[in-house]
């Protein structure tokens, strides 16, 4: 009659055997391929593989979220609105300042400048759209830096225009309504990568 000690070391033989290695070679390959023999190995991998709590990339441990970025279509759908909206207001403010102020007027608002934002603004939200971990932190980006550059155009009108007493709310509204707009745009672009 066999002892139980026994009996178990035969046990733990026989799963190396299935698993097609001893213990050291099974675990080298868990730790470069993420690949093992074993059934019960294949479907925990497949499990975190599916619900994105384990990464595909070599060292990635099970349990912990990859460096994968996951926007989800609702992030996308509301950061990708508030971007045309703010693109469509950009334009028309720069045309309607454009049309009402002298061509020598040095608090005349650029429109290479705004163009050059509102396409990198569009392109943004092409990207963000997609809601894609490929393209979605680069659409951010180039939201942000895009949104960065109306900032300073807007601080350089408001520091060219002159202020008039006489007028409310005066000609610097402008310039300071479209840099409060601008910055709120940012903090969502900034919450929208942070909830990604």
């Amino acid at each position: 009659m066999r002892c139980s000690h026994t009996t178990r070391r035969m046990e733990r033989a026989t799963h190396r055997m299935r698993c097609g290695a001893d213990a050291n070679a099974s675990r080298r390959r868990t730790r470069d391929t993420g690949n093992h023999a074993c059934a019960a190995h294949q479907r925990r991998i497949a499990f975190g593989k599916r619900t994105g709590w384990m990464g595909t990339t070599k060292g990635t441990v099970p349990g912990r979220r990859s460096g994968v970025v996951h926007v989800s279509p609702t992030t996308a759908l509301a950061v990708s609105q508030q971007e045309v909206l703010f693109a469509i207001v950009l334009l028309a403010e720069t045309l309607y300042a454009r049309a009402n102020a002298d061509s020598d007027d040095p608090a005349r608002p650029s429109l290479p400048a705004t163009l050059v934002s509102c396409a990198g603004i569009l392109g943004s939200v092409a990207l963000i759209y997609r809601a894609n971990e490929d393209f979605a932190p680069i659409g951010f980006g180039v939201g942000f830096l895009s949104t960065v550059l109306v900032v300073y155009s807007s601080i350089q009108r408001f520091k060219k225009t002159k202020p008039n007493p006489s007028e409310w709310p005066g000609p610097r509204a402008w310039p300071i309504a479209v840099l409060i707009v601008s910055v709120l745009v940012l903090f969502i672009l900034l919450q929208g990568l942070t909830n990604a």
